[in-house]
């Protein structure tokens, strides 16, 4: 997701995978205000989380 920015980033669709190709782990909410429910994955790193329905995201770490 280009230019994502530091901040919540509320997504356009659900997502169930990610491609992280930042130097930053990433947080994925199943909301779409980065709140509850979250996964966390680190600095490049590819998921998939089939199980799981994510809305938004913001970086960690």
């Amino acid at each position: 997701y280009p230019d994502a920015g530091t901040g919540c980033t509320t997504l356009p669709f659900v997502v169930h995978a990610e491609l992280n190709e930042t130097a930053t782990g990433i947080r994925v909410y199943e909301s779409t205000d980065c709140t509850g429910r979250a996964l966390t994955f680190p600095a490049s790193d590819i998921h998939s989380f089939i199980g799981f329905d994510g809305r938004s995201f913001e970086p960690v770490g």
